[in-house]
C-alpha cells in the first residue's frame, strides 16, 4: 500500500507583496489571467484523474502499486501539459511506501481505511444511480455500474477479502429497480458513515 500525494504548480502564485498598512497587502500575482486559467484547468483535471486510482481517507490519498503507476503516467502527462504552459511549471507526485503489515497491527487504523474504502464505494455507486430516470437500470447502466465496481477493487490497497465480498454483494443488486438499489445503497452509506464517525470519538 502506498501514501500518494499530488503536486502542482499554483495558478494563484504571488510575485511580491506590498504593505499598504495594518490592514490592507497589495498582492502581485506571478501569472496573467489566462495564464492563470489554463494552469488551473490543468490542476483540476489531472489532480482528478490521479485521485481517481487512489482510496480517500480525509485528507490522505492510498493506492496499490498498480495504481501508482497509472497515477504516475498521469502526472508525468500533466507535467509535460504545465510546461507548455511555461517551462518554469511543474506536476509531480509524491510516493511513500507503507507497511500493510504495521497498519494491521494498529487494527483500528486498519478498521478505519476499510470503512473509508466502502463508503467511498457506496457514495460512487448512489451517484451513478441517482442520474437514472429509467425505474430499472438499462443494459447500459448495468455494464456502467459493473465497470465502475471492477474498478474498485484496484482501490482495495489493504487487500481485505471483506471488500471483494462487498463488491460481489453490489454486483447483484444492479439488476434490481432503480429505487431498490437506492435504498440499499442509503442504508450502505448511513450505516458506514456511523462506523467511521464513531471510530474517530476519543
Amino acid at each position: 500500500m502506498f501514501l500518494v500525494e499530488v503536486h502542482m504548480s499554483y495558478d494563484e502564485a504571488v510575485e511580491k507583496t506590498k504593505e499598504i498598512d495594518e490592514k490592507h497587502k497589495e498582492l502581485t500575482l506571478r501569472y496573467d489571467r489566462e495564464t492563470r486559467k489554463k494552469i488551473s484547468y490543468v490542476r483540476e483535471k489531472y489532480r482528478n484523474m490521479a485521485y481517481s486510482h487512489t482510496v480517500r481517507f480525509y485528507s490522505l490519498h492510498f493506492a496499490t502499486e498498480d495504481g501508482v503507476k497509472k497515477i504516475q503516467k498521469i502526472i508525468a502527462e500533466a507535467d509535460q501539459k504545465m510546461k507548455e504552459i511555461n517551462p518554469s511549471l511543474y506536476a509531480d507526485v509524491l510516493v511513500i511506501p507503507l507497511s500493510l503489515d504495521e497498519i494491521k497491527k494498529k487494527g483500528e487504523l486498519y478498521e478505519k481505511i476499510y470503512y473509508a474504502i466502502c463508503l467511498q464505494m457506496a457514495e460512487a455507486i448512489f451517484k451513478h444511480v441517482q442520474k437514472l430516470k429509467s425505474n430499472v437500470p438499462s443494459k447500459r447502466s448495468q455494464r456502467k455500474l459493473m465497470e465502475l465496481l471492477e474498478k474498485f477493487s484496484e482501490l482495495n490497497v489493504i487487500g481485505d477479502k471483506r471488500i471483494d465480498e462487498k463488491i460481489n454483494e453490489l454486483n447483484k443488486i444492479i439488476t434490481e429497480s432503480t429505487d431498490k438499489i437506492k435504498e440499499q445503497i442509503l442504508n450502505d452509506i448511513e450505516y458506514l458513515r456511523q462506523e467511521l464517525q464513531d471510530m474517530m470519538v476519543v
